[in-house]
């Protein structure tokens, strides 16, 4: 592990890519862990190629989102790249997540990958267990990998402002489109409560603005769009 965890403010940013739903005690098993995979499909099938159109060039994220609990529940990992914005159609298998702005706690994994990002989450879970740092969120989670530097991944936690019981269950998570007027207006693409998710007003646009004529084009434009935001959410 690098040096100690800081506290940042990361900026939103909107994540294309393929999805597993999994929980670490099924990572720690190569008969039932899925993360190895979902990286090595990432590269296999040459995803980074086909996103556009991407927000830095040589970055890579992987988002962890939709926790059932804590560390020891389910949650859904995406990894993919950071966009502008929506493309008019997803590639193929993928999914579209949402980090929002906010305060995080960032720890750096220094050294040989995987093993050194390995080791450092290591390190989170039993600083966690030991409730040495602000209590985490369990909210959007998220790594920075950059081509530039190989051995440094940066690790972001969502931070929990509020008191509560480790084994909490969040009961609310705001899913963001990335639309700037989001939080001038005060709303959310979707909001899950539960097994509930809640979808607003959705409108056939397309990200250069235009809107198809057809009624049944802009039928499945909206389903397209609140689709690809509310995926890693296990929404069905």
């Amino acid at each position: 592990m690098g040096s100690e965890p800081t506290k940042v403010r990361a900026s939103a940013a909107l994540v294309v890519g393929f999805s597993v739903r999994t929980r670490n005690a099924d990572e720690a098993s190569p008969a039932t862990a899925k993360i190895g995979g979902l990286w090595r499909r990432f590269y296999a099938e040459g995803l980074a190629s086909r996103i556009s159109p991407r927000a830095h060039p040589t970055r890579v994220m992987g988002v962890y989102t939709d926790y059932e609990s804590n560390h020891t529940g389910a949650y859904t990992l995406v990894v993919g790249c950071p966009v502008l914005e929506l493309p008019r159609a997803l590639p193929s298998g993928t999914v579209s997540v949402q980090v929002p702005e906010g305060e995080y706690l960032r720890f750096t994994a220094k050294g040989p990958m995987p093993k050194a990002l390995i080791e450092t989450w290591g390190e989170i879970w039993r600083r966690t267990e030991e409730r040495k740092e602000p209590a985490r969120a369990y909210a959007t989670d998220f790594e920075v990998h950059d081509e530039a530097t190989p051995e440094q991944v940066e690790i972001h936690l969502s931070i929990s402002h509020r008191s509560a019981s480790p084994r909490e269950e969040p009961t609310r998570r705001r899913i963001s489109s990335g639309s700037p007027y989001e939080p001038r207006i005060g709303f959310s693409r979707a909001v899950r409560t539960g097994s509930r998710v809640l979808v607003s007003g959705t409108a056939p646009i397309w990200p250069d603005g235009s809107c198809p004529q057809d009624a049944e084009a802009q039928a499945r434009r909206c389903f397209e769009i609140i689709l690809a935001l509310t995926a890693p959410s296990s929404a069905t």
